[in-house]
């Protein structure tokens, strides 16, 4: 292994090497890297890209920070990398070896005569934040970020081709990551279900306001169509776990309840061609003048969208860091969102929850909206003080700091 200058800075490499073209450069692993290098100056970060996206990380330039094209892998490293992925998870010898964190010699001891990029480089821990990991050396520690197992705790949302592909990426960095960052304590237990993951390595970790910084509300009109009285917005990629069928069928309930109640929607996100079959069904349902349809905004939009809305809808059957719940409180806006765990401890009370298998309980809570004229204010109140309480991101990043020197320690010392 290359020799380390004594007395530098901790470095940390952060694999984007795994982060698909779409989405860039908004997509949340850059996002959050980008977060994490300004507010921890006192580390220098290696960011390592694939030659295909090299000019979509400009804004990972900084002071402490650089960029290294990783080349892409030829078929025989391609082919022993899916063999190094799903043979030493499932050996009897490797599973012994992460039950009790045994030394891992034999490795480490070639990896220091023929030394990896990371190890040029001058890593001491590889970061993965969202994301799998493309680069691997057995003598520098692997931290991970978790945001979601849906094909864990939802695969019915899922098809066969993405289950499969998203248990071979965790059980690689269940077996390899020294720790592992999970946003929430009940995506912890679900993280702690995996067969080698070791539950001292695994920590809750949340976000809090690293991503969202708090902005002043400042309401701007809309041209969706909607009513004079405003409306709610419901920003989502139009998929099964989005759960936009369940608003329109609460919509259908409500409409059917109380014809002259004057409660609209805008859904905004997802890809044209699914935004035209749900704009569709909601005619068919008789909603179309209720229901309001436009495609992913740009982020000023969003925030125009989320100052200008009554209320935001959260139905999702699961969630990841809950971005659009931390916007919305971030802007003094109300909440209505779905009562699973992830949101649930999010929002820690200051939200209108309700059941996301049941259109009924959220007819029951847009009805609530119209018959008690405090309650938005109320529940925006209580989101904005909760977001305030949360972490700041200064606070967040040395978090994450102290994470990559413990990961750093524990791997020295099972050496």
């Amino acid at each position: 292994m290359a020799a380390r200058p004594s007395g530098r800075r901790l470095c940390v490499a952060i694999d984007l090497t795994r982060v698909e073209p779409h989405g860039v450069p908004d997509t949340l692993p850059i996002r959050f890297s980008d977060a994490l290098i300004c507010h921890a100056p006192e580390v220098n970060f290696v960011v390592l890209t694939r030659p295909t996206l090299s000019n979509a990380f400009d804004q990972l330039e900084a002071h402490n920070s650089r960029r290294v094209v990783v080349a892409e892998p030829n078929p025989l490293q391609l082919l022993l990398r899916r063999v190094d992925a799903r043979l030493p998870a499932r050996s009897r010898w490797a599973r012994l070896a992460r039950e009790h964190g045994w030394p891992r010699p034999v490795r480490v001891a070639a990896a220091r005569l023929w030394p990896t990029l990371l190890a040029r480089l001058h890593a001491d821990v590889v970061f993965c934040p969202f994301t799998g990991s493309r680069v691997r050396d057995p003598g520098i520690p692997l931290v991970a970020a978790v945001h979601e197992l849906h094909h864990v705790s939802h695969p019915h949302l899922l098809t066969s081709s993405q289950r499969a592909e998203r248990a071979r990426a965790f059980e690689t960095i269940a077996y390899r990551a020294e720790r592992i960052a999970c946003a929430t304590s009940s995506l912890r237990q679900v993280t702690l279900a995996a067969e080698s993951v070791r539950p001292e390595r695994v920590v809750v970790l949340p976000p809090g306001r690293l991503l969202i910084e708090a902005q002043p509300s400042q309401p701007e009109p809309s041209n969706d169509g909607a009513s004079k009285n405003g409306f709610f917005l419901m920003a989502a990629d139009v998929e099964p776990r989005s759960n936009h069928r369940l608003v329109l069928a609460a919509l259908g309930i409500l409409r059917a309840r109380q014809p002259d109640l004057d409660i609209h929607v805008v859904c905004a996100g997802g890809l044209a061609a699914r935004i035209a079959a749900l704009r569709d069904l909601a005619e068919r349902m008789g909603l179309g003048a209720f229901v309001h349809f436009r495609g992913a905004p740009r982020r000023h939009e969003m925030t125009a969208l989320m100052n200008a809305c009554r209320g935001v809808l959260v139905p999702s059957l699961y969630e990841t860091i809950g971005e659009m719940v931390l916007q919305a409180m971030a802007l003094r806006k109300p909440v209505l969102c779905s009562s699973i765990p992830a949101l649930a401890e999010l929002t820690g009370g200051a939200a209108v929850l309700f059941d996301p298998q049941r259109p009924e309980d959220l007819a029951d809570a847009l009805e609530r909206t119209a018959g008690e004229p405090r309650l938005l204010d109320d529940v925006a109140r209580a989101g904005h003080e909760r977001f305030a309480a949360l972490e700041d991101p200064a606070s967040v990043a040395r978090a994450y700091v102290g994470l990559f020197r413990e990961a750093r320690t524990a791997c020295l010392a099972s050496r």
